[in-house]
């Protein structure tokens, strides 16, 4: 009672502090018209909103752990509220980052309690959010109230190929739900095996993902105790709360509506399948002389195996054969597969029924969409035999197995060019296709350099569908090669297509015009814009004014495995938050244009992407118009300090003029400067592109602050590096404000060129959407200041 009695009495203080603030309801923030979701916009209308929410905690706080149990206490913070009984647009989820600091410890509410959360709504991938602001924004109302599932459909969320059916679909994100009568279709381990997703389907081949945000569902690699059902097991009811992933839609590559038990009674499993595990294929690589063994143990947990088939079929078209696999010993079943000609495919999949009639199919219970694979060599695998599958699936058909490959190194830790990508890849020569490899994992890879030849023995793994070559036990250098890039059209990699797309994975690739003396256009900064995300990708095409079509370009962020010896970033965060750039950043803008770029190519996220290695991957880089963007890496600083200045100016411009308002000038890219008399300073830079004269200049008012209290010298200023990154710019409709280690709020204000301000916001996450719709074309001026009122940055913005 007296803990109701406190909370409650901290409801009434934060309702002073708050009140400002509208109670909204769950189903009003969720609910979206099958006209807009028609067209593939599932937007909350409250996007950006600050709100209260009062509703029910569905599951304890602390069995999210999408990190992992170990990273449990120090991972994000997520729990789901549900609205009275649940039902269609009931659900919730409630987002803290780690070093967010809330009033209620996210990890100490219980499934039942009844919250009340001030925060702000965001949109994640499709994934409406609130986000608590910092504070006592969440208090505890009551305890102990029932939480129901609602039951639903897969056949309304998602389709047999997983696509997310907004319009039927979208009612249930967010929400607990339950599934009838089902049956496990595929299981996929990963991160090493040491995670488990698997698919489920319903009567009509309707599939949803089942993954493991929560602690029940972890294996014993993350410090759980899950054990992963059979392909072909009937689960009789299974629940959990559905989470969005969007897909199908422009822009958005991801699995679509998911399913997220979090509790052992959430699975409840029917009859059990035949299972079948510990498959071995001897040899590994046979030659054409060799038979191969197929082992495989099979058991039942409530009955007896009645028989188990191996089928086989050589090539991509052939009709399969099968044979009767006899008992070995003990549970272990064999079969052979007769030898065949050197280079031959062969596809082969196992059926085991059991005395109920059930039936386990593996690796998939389509086996027109998956099987299992290997290639005939006399002479030893080839990297095109590791990449190589029929399959959209695009996993190696070697995964997990010890293979060696040879291939002449194209991309290295170290490099006589200048930098490199900081990653080693190999490539078959004389290969167009299939042909390049990540080694991703082992000893002695510093040493390689670009154009080595080398033998690497280890083992074939999938790095979040990229293929690569892990626990490398030995290389060798065996000579010298030569790789040329393959020369392709960046705008067919505009949407990811497994048949055409997969086949490059790995290689060294050169984008380029397909019209000679054309050039390549930046024809959208940040690639992930629409989503209101920045993962330091750019977009690259051929078509200037068509930001959709052309692939994606990473450099900067190490994080994503991406170069930091290239200059061109579609932002100057990249500098240091994600590795320390090795060369001076140059921030990419719509319009810019290059001869062509190179570099290697890579999967992640339902995209194909470019890793440039270092700037001499890209060519006669230029054009677009200039802008000038900087601010002071310090806000405020101690007579005789200096300042270290940060330039975002657009990558064509190559002079730059700093005026100080002491009367100081520089005349380089990043100075630093003393300020030499005490007060508020302002700062006037001037950007220039000297090959057309062209120029921007950006004035930083008031921005850095020289101190002379007794302050200085005892170090009581955090000089913490605060900065905003405004795009996309030029802008139509909206902009993202998004800004780093800034504390508390951030304020957004527009001018226009009279000097009028025509926005006033303020933003208490660190990505705000700015509406820019209600403004006439033209050029404006964002302001952006902390909490404190300190200018962090001024950039131009051209609404079009």
């Amino acid at each position: 009672m007296k803990s109701i009695l406190l909370s409650l009495l901290l409801l009434w203080v934060s309702c002073i502090a708050f009140a400002q603030y509208p109670v909204v309801s769950i189903s009003d923030i969720q609910f979206v018209t099958q006209a807009a979701t028609g067209n593939c916009d599932d937007q909350t209308t409250y996007l950006g909103d600050t709100v209260i929410i009062r509703a029910k905690v569905v599951a304890d706080g602390y069995e999210s752990v999408p990190s992992g149990i170990a990273s449990a206490a120090t991972g994000h913070k997520n729990f789901w509220l549900q609205e009275g009984n649940g039902g269609p647009f009931s659900g919730i989820d409630i987002f803290s980052l780690s070093g967010s600091s809330v009033s209620e410890d996210i990890h100490n509410l219980l499934a039942g309690d009844s919250v009340e959360v001030v925060g702000v709504i965001d949109d994640y991938n499709g994934e409406t959010e609130l986000i608590p602001l910092e504070g006592n924004s969440i208090t505890l109302l009551s305890q102990n109230l029932d939480i129901t599932p609602a039951v639903a459909e897969i056949a309304d969320l998602n389709d047999a190929d997983r696509n997310n059916l907004l319009q039927t679909g979208e009612q249930w994100e967010g929400v607990y739900v339950e599934f009838h009568n089902v049956t496990v279709a595929s299981v996929d381990f990963f991160s090493g095996g040491s995670r488990v997703s698997f698919n489920v389907e319903d009567q009509f081949g309707n599939l949803i993902n089942v993954s493991d945000r929560y602690r029940v569902q972890k294996l014993p690699g993350e410090g759980g105790t899950f054990v992963a059902p059979n392909v072909g097991d009937q689960v009789d009811t299974l629940r959990g709360i559905i989470l969005h992933s969007k897909n199908n839609c422009a822009g958005f590559s991801g699995r679509g509506y998911e399913l997220h038990p979090f509790s052992e009674s959430d699975y409840v499993y029917g009859a059990s399948a035949p299972r079948i595990f510990n498959i071995t294929r001897t040899p590994t690589v046979p030659s054409s002389t060799d038979d191969v063994t197929i082992n495989a143990d099979i058991t039942d947990n409530d009955g007896n195996v009645v028989s188990a088939t191996l089928y086989y079929a050589t090539g991509t078209t052939g009709a399969f054969t099968s044979t009767a696999m006899t008992l070995a010993s003990g549970e272990t079943y064999e079969a052979d597969i007769p030898a065949q000609s050197d280079g031959t495919l062969v596809r082969w999949y196992l059926v085991a029924e059991d005395d109920s009639g059930l039936v386990t199919t593996l690796p998939n219970s389509n086996p027109a969409t998956l099987t299992y694979l290997y290639r005939v060599r006399d002479n030893g695998l080839t990297i095109y035999d590791l990449q190589y599958t029929p399959y959209s699936a695009g996993t190696s058909p070697y995964v997990g197995e010890s293979v060696s490959v040879e291939g002449v190194v194209t991309a290295g830790v170290n490099s006589t060019d200048t930098g490199d990508l900081g990653s080693v890849y190999i490539q078959q020569e004389n290969q167009l296709s299939y042909a390049g490899i990540w080694l991703m994992q082992g000893t002695n890879l510093t040493s390689l350099n670009r154009g080595d030849k080398v033998s690497v023995e280890g083992v074939v793994a999938e790095n979040f569908g990229m293929t690569a070559l892990t626990d490398i036990a030995s290389v060798s250098v065996t000579g010298s090669g030569t790789i040329s890039p393959t020369v392709l059209n960046p705008d067919s990699f505009s949407i990811y297509n497994a048949a055409s797309h997969e086949q490059y994975e790995g290689m060294l690739i050169k984008f380029e015009h397909p019209t000679a003396g054309e050039d390549l256009y930046l024809v959208e900064q940040n690639a992930d814009a629409q989503t209101g995300n920045n993962y330091a990708e750019y977009r690259v095409g051929t078509d200037e004014f068509n930001p959709s079509s052309g692939t994606r370009i990473i450099a900067g962020r190490n994080g994503a495995n991406s170069s930091l010896y290239v200059s061109y970033v579609n932002d100057s965060l990249w500098e240091v938050s994600s590795g320390i750039m090795n060369v001076p950043a140059n921030v990419v803008h719509y319009g810019e244009y290059m001869e062509s770029i190179s570099g290697i190519m890579y999967y992640s996220f339902g995209d194909m992407k470019l890793f440039p290695r270092n700037n001499n991957d890209i060519v006669n880089y230029g054009g677009g118009p200039v802008y000038a963007s900087a601010y002071p890496a310090e806000d405020t600083v101690c007579l005789g300090e200096t300042v270290q200045f940060v330039n975002n100016s657009s990558a064509v411009a190559d002079q730059f003029d700093w005026t100080y308002s002491d009367g100081g000038t520089a005349s380089i890219k990043y100075p630093m400067y003393a300020i030499t008399t005490p007060g508020m300073h302002s700062i006037t830079m001037t950007a220039t592109n000297t090959v057309d004269g062209e120029n921007d200049q950006t004035i930083l008012t008031d921005a850095v602050f020289i101190d002379t209290s007794a302050n200085c010298g005892l170090g009581v200023f955090n000089h913490k590096v605060e900065f905003a990154a405004v795009y996309p710019n030029p802008a139509h409709d909206f902009i993202y404000v998004e800004s780093s280690n800034i504390s508390g709020s951030m304020m957004v204000s527009m001018f226009d060129l009279s000097g009028k301000k025509v926005i006033s916001t303020t933003s208490y996450i660190r990505r705000s959407k700015v509406d820019l719709s209600e403004l006439q074309s033209g050029l404006y001026l964002i302001e952006v200041r902390n909490n404190e009122g300190a200018l962090i940055a001024t950039q131009k913005v051209v609404k079009d």
